[in-house]
């Protein structure tokens, strides 16, 4: 649903393009699209995922150790803001 690290336009002209298209095409591209959406694109985020997880792991938010996971894994989302290798999939 979300990219961890942005594709820059380089990758999507060689890599994901092939070098098929010009660059002003895939940027008027993007911007038609993002024009059509009204610019209104709601990415889901970490915290999102984490009340989906937390409301299957306790039924709710009136469970007694909900406040509890939810202060951990916000701290944690915070903590990972200053590590990149904590933010990103790759742990090389």
């Amino acid at each position: 649903m979300e990219d961890l690290v942005p594709f820059t336009l380089n990758v999507v002209y060689t890599k994901i393009g092939h070098q098929t298209l010009p660059k002003t095409a895939i940027l008027f591209k993007e911007k038609e699209v993002f024009e059509t959406l009204g610019f209104n694109v709601n990415l889901p985020t970490l915290h999102n995922y984490a009340n989906i997880f937390l409301m299957k792991l306790f039924g709710g938010r009136k469970h007694q150790n909900y406040k509890l996971a939810e202060s951990l894994i916000d701290y944690v989302a915070k903590i990972s803001l200053y590590d990149y290798k904590l933010s990103s999939l790759d742990q090389n």
